[in-house]
């Protein structure tokens, strides 16, 4: 998984390969965002499927809570439609454990097959 600093990088990098990614908004003092570093670090399919908040509203659908995971097109277009099924509705975009965003990744991965047909 390559992860990029900046948003404006990261959605060159997708334009670029023509692959889907992926935004974490999180805060360095937020406990649950320290929770889910854990998650992400521990997970080997996280990792196979690959610091600043974008102050853009489009990021914040469902309110301004941390952590939001947002899924990108390889346009850096965001898919709303890919949420945390198993979360609460109230927060769509809040992820809790490795199984339930890698069923998000996942689907997203599978909009945007390898050989670039979509």
């Amino acid at each position: 998984m390559r992860c990029e600093k900046s948003l404006n990088s990261g959605v060159s990098q997708m334009r670029a390969t023509r692959r889907p990614g992926m935004v974490v908004i999180y805060k360095s003092w937020c406990p649950v965002c320290e929770e889910l570093k854990t998650v992400f670090l521990s997970s080997r399919e996280i990792d196979r499927l690959n610091e600043a908040e974008p102050t853009d509203a489009a990021f914040a659908p469902d309110g301004d809570y941390v952590p939001r995971i947002f899924f990108l097109a390889p346009t850096g277009q965001i898919i709303y439609d890919v949420v945390n099924r198993q979360g609460d509705g109230k927060y769509k975009y809040f992820y809790r454990s490795a199984e339930s965003l890698i069923e998000s990744m996942n689907k997203v991965m599978g909009f945007f097959p390898p050989d670039g047909r979509h």
